[in-house]
């Protein structure tokens, strides 16, 4: 993982559904359809999966595919924590993390490459329409969301309002802003976006549209108490 490449993709996985690694291997000619022209590998990093995540992608995944790598840990620690952990590891031009499931699909990760090796831009943000996706969500999850896209609206100045995207590209500048960030749930990016926009990095943005049998898990109360708290500190801890 140290090797230098043109990009690295990273993938965060926590207790996956039945089957994720038979989607997984499924995006992998894909990948390699679409990044045929460059240096680039994957790191899966298993964020202290309860299940059997680690075997699986140890005997069936790596020892047929010679650019994916994989890192974990015991304990979960969260998305945010995961892709640091990613981060740490890697050294290539650009990086992208996103959902092991491709939500968006192949073309988007792309097309951000594209924005990135231009060399005009720090983080591509991807963006959806949420009104175009707010029937899929869950109830709880809808309501935190929306709450989301509307006080980051104004947060941002109206800069960025999707911040939960889940799918972003990164120079090695707005990596090192990652590296500084302490946020490990849910909200890990609003505190990464706002030190990119404190940093006057230069940004832009990717519309996408959900694959159709994305399914989007709920949270409890607890779970958007919690996050809630996590989003407190971040906009306490602004200066």
């Amino acid at each position: 993982m140290g090797t230098n490449r043109n990009l690295t993709i990273i993938l965060p996985v926590y207790n996956p559904h039945d089957g994720w690694d038979k989607e997984l291997l499924h995006s992998f000619p894909r990948l390699k359809d679409r990044f045929s022209d460059i240096d680039y590998c994957i790191t899966i990093v298993n964020d202290g999966s309860t299940t059997n995540v680690e075997n699986t992608i140890k005997n069936l995944i790596l020892p047929y595919h010679k650019n994916v790598y994989y890192s974990g840990y015991k304990k979960n620690m969260g998305k945010g924590f995961a892709i640091r952990h990613g981060l740490e590891l890697s050294s290539s031009d650009y990086y992208i993390y996103c959902d092991f499931d491709f939500p968006f699909g192949i073309d988007a990760l792309r097309e951000i490459y594209e924005i990135l090796a231009a060399g005009k831009t720090n983080l591509v943000m991807a963006y959806r329409n949420f009104f175009s996706i707010y029937k899929k969500l869950p109830f709880w999850r809808c309501l935190l969301s929306l709450s989301l896209f509307i006080i980051n609206s104004i947060i941002t100045r109206f800069r960025v309002k999707d911040t939960q995207a889940g799918l972003k590209g990164l120079d090695n500048k707005a990596r090192d802003v990652f590296l500084t960030t302490k946020t490990n749930s849910f909200v890990f990016d609003i505190e990464f976006i706002l030190k990119c926009l404190k940093a006057d990095l230069k940004y832009s943005f990717v519309k996408v549209v959900p694959n159709h049998n994305i399914k989007f898990t709920n949270f409890g109360l607890k779970v958007i108490k919690r996050e809630l708290i996590n989003y407190s500190k971040i906009m306490l801890g602004r200066k």
